[in-house]
């Protein structure tokens, strides 16, 4: 850990939300010489937690000094969508995000893209709820979402099993 905090090289830490909550629970405060980036591959899921997602980016920040940013994906879809620094998701060009079943401004976020046209999974209706918006504080003037949750139980994915040690 010495050689990594005085070298100004860059850390990239990736990792499922669930670790990167364990790092912030376990880390001691840390100065690194280069710029510590974390990328979160999901993994909440509505999964219990014990910090909340801004309390996880706050602890990491003034223990690490890491600027953390969340990729969200799925399997079944081609693109993945990174966080900006106000923590939505912008749309690339290559995609489309739009609402199902919208109430208020809040639906189910169905996932659109060119890239699996010989696929049914180039339209993918998710079970996300998600909020759309165009412009934001970050200063990227592409649409954007933001992920609110799940409407379906966490049981049998990918984080529900590593939370609980299991092997696949």
């Amino acid at each position: 850990m010495a050689r990594w905090s005085a070298s100004a090289a860059p850390i990239f830490i990736f990792g499922l939300t669930v670790f990167f909550e364990h790092l912030a629970l376990t880390a001691r405060p840390m100065r690194f010489a280069g710029p510590v980036r974390g990328i979160t591959g999901g993994g909440w899921k509505g999964l219990p937690r014990q910090l909340d997602r801004p309390e996880i980016v706050e602890r990491l920040q003034s223990q690490l000094g890491a600027e953390i940013r969340d990729l969200y994906g799925l399997t079944e879809h081609p693109i993945h969508y990174l966080s900006c620094r106000a923590g939505r998701f912008h749309v690339p060009g290559l995609s489309r995000v739009t609402l199902v079943d919208a109430a208020e401004g809040v639906g189910l976020l169905r996932l659109q893209s060119p890239l699996f046209a010989s696929m049914p999974a180039h339209d993918l209706l998710t079970r996300d709820r998600g909020r759309l918006g165009q412009g934001c504080t970050c200063g990227i003037e592409a649409p954007w979402f933001e992920f609110l949750g799940r409407v379906t139980s966490a049981q049998g994915t990918c984080a529900a099993t590593a939370r609980a040690g299991e092997s696949p």
